[in-house]
């Protein structure tokens, strides 16, 4: 699976749990409401007590927020690291096979003056003969 694929499922991932932990909050709140009614809470005590709920609520969603950035920040961390490093391997086996190629150059440039050399030198022995 690509680096990219796999980023986009833990992003979807993290938004499903945030959206799912949200709803389980408002739940709560509907059945604090609730509760509150059924103990005959006056209206001015169930407004309190909402407000109280809602506060730790907005502190819940905002701490959720700041995990789900948080974590959004080391997966593309992570993915960037994996994007660098196959970059440099890349690199790397450009860098093996450019230098086998000119090794193999150089040998063959050797090779061809070697056998030059020799068949200057059989003219030489020949005419020398």
């Amino acid at each position: 699976m690509s680096s990219l694929a796999e980023g986009d499922e833990e992003e979807a991932h993290m938004e499903e749990e945030q959206e799912a932990e949200l709803a389980e909050m408002e739940a709560e709140m509907e059945k604090e409401k609730e509760a509150r009614k059924l103990a005959g809470a006056t209206d001015e005590e169930m407004q309190k007590a909402l407000e109280v709920l809602q506060k730790q609520h907005d502190a819940k969603r905002k701490a959720m927020a700041e995990t789900v950035e948080r974590q959004r920040r080391m997966m593309q961390q992570r993915l960037e690291a994996k994007r660098r490093k196959r970059e440099e391997q890349q690199y790397e086996e450009d860098m093996a096979v450019s230098i086998v190629t000119m090794a193999e150059k150089q040998f063959a440039l050797i090779r061809e003056k070697t056998m030059l050399k020799r068949e200057g030198q059989k003219d030489t022995v020949s005419v020398g003969l």
